[in-house]
């Protein structure tokens, strides 16, 4: 069997969880069956030439990339291959090939669906074709296997958005040694991209709430593990607040160096409008820290199950309460032995992947 992996985008160059997923995902087929990729960003180095074909596109780049896909699968296609695509939202001249060489040479493509705004499609018809005409579709949440059940008619499975966790083996102080982060001060930690969908904002501003006063008085900081298109407004947002040592911003950081940040971490916190099935939420469950969440349907879906730390999504005032009683309250019960029970007992990688592989041969 082989496997060929269409990315638009790809880890390092982009850090979403789509990216890092598909990066994972790649690595770990690669162990056991032929793979190729296809891309128009430069080949990572951990690719091999043989694995790796670029495909030069110009403006707009979604039409370009599509042509050659189906050129190069139309001339080119062996009954042995499955094709996978990741699905978001995107012009539709994207899916367009897929149907059309399904069509003609039958080519068995799979479909794995990342869309974090499950709003309109802009063509209906065109996305219902890709669906129904896929040899398999997955969705990364229940909620948007149950959406594009009904949306489409498709038999569509529950993927999980897993990467193979790394274990970190320095304890908590040792790791903010390694990263040269603040030793004795309490850390509240937020990995993702910067953009409005995270409701980074929300953050500062509970911020802002809160005071200075207490902040100064709880040793707080914030670690920003990431980087987007928000970047500039929220330090200035920072600025403006007078709590530039209390905010650092890491901007995207190596793989390999994620687990210490957790590690490093009392709380995790993640204000999304919208998550499918976040990957720095799932990470998060797996260490000996607390957890905030929006209620945003693909994250409150996960806390609700160990009685998790939920609050109303972009409301400043929400937050700043549930941070004030996590902190102060000494009769807050700390949730995190429950969620590295829900963690274990629910995320096992290995599981997973020989699903994936059963599911698709």
């Amino acid at each position: 069997m082989e496997y060929v992996f269409i990315c638009g985008n790809l880890y390092p160059f982009q850090v979403g969880g789509m990216e890092v997923f598909n990066h994972y995902l790649i690595r770990e087929l690669k162990k056991t069956q032929n793979l190729k990729i296809i891309s128009h960003q430069n080949r990572p180095d951990f690719f091999s030439k043989d694995e790796f074909a670029r495909v030069k596109t110009f403006f707009p780049h979604g039409l370009f990339f599509s042509i050659f896909i189906f050129f190069k699968f139309l001339i080119k296609k062996s009954p042995n291959q499955r094709v996978v695509v990741s699905f978001s939202k995107a012009h539709w001249i994207n899916w367009l090939p897929y149907i059309l060489l399904k069509k003609i040479v039958n080519l068995k493509y799979i479909v794995i669906i990342h869309s974090g705004d499950l709003g309109s499609w802009g063509n209906i018809p065109i996305q219902n074709q890709l669906m129904q005409n896929s040899y398999k579709v997955f969705g990364v949440s229940n909620e948007i296997c149950d959406y594009y059940v009904r949306l489409t008619g498709s038999n569509i499975y529950y993927l999980p958005p897993l990467i193979p966790f790394e274990d970190v083996k320095l304890d908590k102080f040792e790791s903010r040694e390694f990263l040269n982060l603040p030793v004795e001060n309490k850390i509240i930690l937020i990995v993702g991209s910067l953009k409005p969908l995270k409701n980074p904002e929300t953050i500062i501003q509970s911020f802002e709430l809160l005071g200075k006063d207490f902040i100064k008085k709880e040793c707080l900081n914030v670690v920003v593990v990431g980087d987007g298109e928000m970047n500039g407004k929220l330090r200035l947002m920072v600025k403006k607040i007078d709590m530039e040592e209390n905010f650092f911003f890491a901007g995207i950081q190596p793989r390999e160096l994620i687990p210490y940040y957790y590690q490093s971490a009392d709380l995790f916190l993640i204000s999304s409008e919208y998550e499918g099935r976040p990957l720095a939420l799932l990470e998060a469950l797996k260490y000996p820290l607390e957890i905030i969440g929006s209620d945003a349907d693909g994250v409150k879906s996960i806390l609700e199950r160990f009685d998790g730390n939920i609050f109303t999504k972009n409301d400043p005032e929400s937050l700043a309460k549930l941070l004030k009683k996590i902190f102060t309250d000494p009769d807050y019960s700390p949730k995190f032995k429950e969620a590295n029970k829900y963690f274990k007992e629910n995320f096992d990688y290995k599981v997973f992947l020989n699903e994936f592989l059963k599911l698709t041969e």
